[in-house]
């Protein structure tokens, strides 16, 4: 472990410093690596191969909070699809990100509960943002349009869960930017 795509690496994660704490998402997969067979085009000659942790409980993601002061782990939360966003941590005191399960979530910063969340009709695929507009705030993300990191760990997830699996949803809608506004 780790896979060469987890635990810690596309999706950035969120100073802040308010709380004084590190968000990270991470992906918990490993990948089996060796000698691929002689004759083999355009290859490096070594093979690695998804695969989950021996350990596995079917929980291939995890958001995790560091408290920068002391170094220790604050919090962590483990769900059953890795993220597929980066973070977002606002003044608020939420932190914002997407799964790959399609759900768009906002967890407290302080606890890492998850406060609210979103089923969206494709994989939240962007850095999410927030903006003020006449005193109200939001908060956005686009969907659809995975890059090559969330396109490859969706098959791979799809994969270790299978395709019936009610956490791998198929897209039913188009790309798009999504906003919703923090009431």
């Amino acid at each position: 472990c780790p896979y060469f795509l987890g635990g810690r690496n596309w999706q950035s994660g969120a100073y802040n410093p308010d709380t004084r704490m590190l968000y990270l998402p991470i992906l918990e997969m490993c990948m089996m690596a060796g000698l691929m067979a002689d004759g083999t085009l355009l290859s490096t000659g070594i093979e690695a191969t998804p695969a989950p942790r021996a350990d596995s409980d079917g929980q291939f993601g995890r958001l995790q909070a560091i408290n920068m002061d002391t170094m220790e782990l604050a919090w962590r939360h483990r769900e059953t699809t890795p993220p597929s966003t980066p973070l977002l941590s606002t003044g608020g005191g939420l932190v914002f990100g997407g799964n790959l399960d399609s759900s768009f979530k906002a967890y407290d910063a302080e606890t890492g509960a998850v406060l609210w969340q979103a089923a969206l009709g494709n994989l939240p695929s962007s850095f999410p943002i927030t903006y003020a507009v006449d005193g109200k705030q939001y908060v956005a993300v686009v969907q659809g349009q995975p890059s090559r990191f969330t396109g490859s760990l969706y098959g791979i997830i799809s994969n270790f869960l299978g395709e019936d699996n009610p956490a791998i949803k198929t897209p039913t809608d188009q790309p798009k930017l999504v906003v919703f506004s923090l009431d």
